[in-house]
């Protein structure tokens, strides 16, 4: 990236800083408008006794309905926050036990700068009941039961429309809660005011309450399908597995914040049958996923917990009266097997745990604390204005099993890079001595080829031009010098001297180029003898084997054969030809002189042609003599185009 891009793109990025702190100031003061509201610390509450009421949103209307029953010996001063927690708790709740009512009653002076088009709002950010029902001025102006078993973790907000009240006007305010007896119910500070201004806490609460849970619950779903297409790509890795359960099991342990409840009490059963257990489950996976990290496990728990979480997912059944509301004590159960397998995990994580381990188990213990701070909140025993912390915890504890799968890759991918540099370290070292090992050997092979070809042109010379010096001195010296002969002999030396300078000349497998010198040398030595020589030299692919070695001997099949036909065949003609046949290359010699009879034993026209044979075998060729008396000879040398150690399979 250029300079001044690296410039830009650092303006843009302290610009976009700056307009978010500019951001952040614009909504702390942020001017709302409107009167401030008036938050209520103290009202009046009548409990009225229990009336028989079916545990429904028909029953709860009903009990709702009718008229408030005033009783001046109930009406208390009460300070809110208000606990109104039952003496006794019962384990199981029975359908046909009563509902209660509760009245909290407060007035309201809409305040002299009202304006007229303002809308009045009645703000509760928590209460603890089965439901609730506003009653202004004595007339009912909303309640939740289209959402009444949602009452827990809904903020109670009524907007009322602009119009319905004056300035200074004195109001009075009743809010019904329906509640167990066995259960008590609780209220927070009220709110009274403009709807303007009380909106804005409307929405934190909102946001607080349902918004992040619900955003947990898509990100965890999110990182469920992330994590299974991994485990689908490598099945042995169990840490993937592990993860996408506990993220489906937290999933819907966090619906129970967000998702409406039915009306219908089946599927209600049935949906708090999934919902309850599935903290034990995400629990057990928790457990198994710690595992992963350290096998320090204890058989206690090992198991203990597939039967724990069996039976915990059975009690919660429909089928089981206790199933009906085993609540509280059901999720202090659960609470207390949690801190259980936090404590296991600490121990682990403090008895020479590694770093994810202990990050794992100080998220754990939040989401314990956490956990049993909800817990308390059910049981309405503190925080009577609180918002449910399990879906943040939760957030942090998923946080810690990123970071351990984060660092289990990093530390996979240092070891395979540690492992490679490893690797490339002894490649590069062999590298070097197999180098040196090559350069030897090709050192000592082109000393061998030097030496071997020293040998073959020695022998060569020694055989060919050697000979015929030889016996040409010995002619002089003997005083038996015939000239014609005598000449012969010096221009076979002349001819087997220049094969053997011709094979040495680079060819590169062109056969037709060594056939081509091959003319150059003997076209004039034949035009002499009387011969006319008709070349036809069709197109050749390389020959790869065809080396100076090599090449010398193919001359010398051709020169040895034309030769023969000076020498023997009285002819006036030769047509010499190559062509590709199949697999080999065809030299065809044909002469029109007077032939022979072709026959091993014929003295030394036999020892000639079994030079020729023996020169074609050295090659891997073919040699083929086709003659007869007054027919002339055709000579056919068939060379291998592949490779002779290849075609020495053959």
């Amino acid at each position: 990236m250029t300079d001044p891009m690296r410039g830009l793109n650092t303006i843009l990025t302290v610009f976009g800083v700056v307009l978010l702190g500019v951001l952040v100031i614009l909504l702390m003061i942020h001017d709302r408008g409107g009167a401030p509201p008036t938050r209520f610390d103290r009202v009046q509450l009548c409990v009225e006794a229990p009336a028989t009421a079916r545990y429904s949103r028909a029953g709860i209307y009903e009990l709702l309905s009718t008229p408030a029953r005033p009783n001046q010996d109930c009406q208390q001063d009460v300070s809110l926050p208000h606990l109104g927690r039952a003496k006794d708790i019962k384990v199981i709740r029975k359908p046909e036990e009563s509902l209660q009512r509760a009245w909290y009653t407060l007035h309201y002076t809409l305040p002299s700068n009202w304006e007229p088009g303002e809308s009045l709002m009645i703000f509760a950010p928590r209460l603890m009941a089965t439901a609730w029902q506003v009653r202004v001025n004595g007339q009912v102006v909303s309640d939740n039961l289209n959402d009444w078993r949602m009452t827990w973790n809904r903020p109670l907000a009524v907007r009322m429309a602009p119009g319905q009240f004056r300035r200074g006007e004195r109001i009075e305010i009743a809010i019904a809660l329906a509640f167990e007896p066995q259960t008590g119910q609780s209220m927070s500070r009220i709110s009274v005011g403009s709807a303007t201004v009380l909106a804005n806490d409307l929405a934190v609460r909102d946001y607080l309450q349902n918004t992040i849970p619900f955003a947990s619950i898509v990100m965890m779903l999110a990182m469920a399908l992330f994590f299974m297409t991994f485990w689908l790509a490598r099945r042995v890795e169990k840490v993937h597995l592990l993860l996408t359960c506990a993220c489906i099991a937290w999933s819907v342990t966090n619906l129970q914040y967000v998702l409406p409840r039915s009306d219908d009490p089946t599927v209600e059963a049935w949906y708090a049958a999934i919902n309850e257990p599935s903290t034990t489950w995400a629990t057990w996976f928790l457990y198994l996923f710690v595992l992963q990290f350290d096998e320090r496990f204890s058989r206690v728990f090992a198991r203990a917990m597939p039967p724990f979480v069996l039976i915990m997912t059975l009690l919660a059944l429909p089928v089981f009266s206790l199933s009906t509301d085993i609540g509280i004590p059901y999720e202090g159960l659960n609470a207390a097997v949690a801190a259980l397998v936090t404590a296991r995990i600490c121990w682990l994580a403090i008895r020479g745990g590694s770093l994810e381990l202990r990050l794992i188990a100080v998220a754990s213990v939040v989401v314990v604390a956490t956990g049993a701070h909800d817990l308390a909140m059910l049981a309405q025993t503190i925080d009577a204005e609180g918002i449910y912390l399990l879906p943040y915890s939760a957030l942090l504890l998923f946080g810690a099993f990123l970071f351990a799968v984060q660092r289990r890759y990093v530390g996979a991918i240092e070891k395979h890079e540690q492992l490679s540099k490893s690797l490339a370290e002894r490649l590069a070292a062999r590298e070097a001595e197999l180098l040196a090992n090559h350069t030897r050997l090709l050192e000592l092979e082109r000393r061998q080829t030097l030496a071997d070809e020293r040998q073959r042109l020695m022998r060569d010379i020694h055989d060919g031009l050697g000979t015929a010096l030889t016996t040409s001195l010995v002619m002089l010296e003997q005083g038996e010098v015939d000239r014609t002969e005598l000449t012969g002999l010096l221009q076979e030396s002349v001819d087997d001297l220049r094969a053997v300078i011709d094979s040495l000349a680079p060819m590169e497998g062109d056969l037709a180029t060594l056939l081509g010198t091959l003319r150059f040398r003997l076209t004039r030595r034949l035009e002499v003898a009387g011969l006319r020589v008709d070349w036809e030299m069709g197109d050749l692919p390389p020959v790869p084997w065809l080396g100076p070695p090599q090449a010398l001997q193919v001359m010398r099949i051709v020169q040895e054969s034309l030769t023969n036909v000076l020498k023997h065949s009285a002819a006036t003609r030769i047509d010499m030809s190559t062509r590709l046949e199949g697999d080999r290359i065809e030299v065809r010699i044909a002469d029109n002189g007077c032939g022979f009879a072709v026959s091993e034993n014929a003295s030394h026209r036999g020892r000639g042609l079994r030079n020729l044979r023996q020169r074609a075998a050295s090659l891997q060729a073919q040699l083929h003599i086709d003659s007869g008396p007054q027919r002339g000879t055709t000579i056919r040398l068939l060379l291998p185009l592949q490779d002779l150690k290849a075609s020495r399979e053959f």
